[in-house]
């Protein structure tokens, strides 16, 4: 799985064949995961928005970049 971004605590991947809507995972150290729209960075999954607050603020800057990512997995 593409990781596009680490953090102390969690990482940021694209999984290839993944589902809609475009999504990203957060995945914390302790294996819990969640998925994030891209588009609205709403957190869906058991995963509080304060736990992945750095993962959040990072996609709000790279968007763009995200949504680059999902199209180069899911054309």
């Amino acid at each position: 799985m593409p990781t596009l971004k680490r953090f102390p605590n969690s990482r940021i991947e694209i999984r290839p064949r993944d589902h809609m809507p475009p999504h990203f995972h957060v995945v914390l150290a302790d294996g819990r995961n969640c998925l994030v729209e891209i588009e609205t960075l709403a957190v869906l999954g058991p995963i509080r928005a304060d736990e992945i607050a750095a993962a959040l603020e990072w996609a709000s800057a790279h968007q763009d970049k995200l949504k680059a990512e999902w199209r180069k997995w899911h054309p």
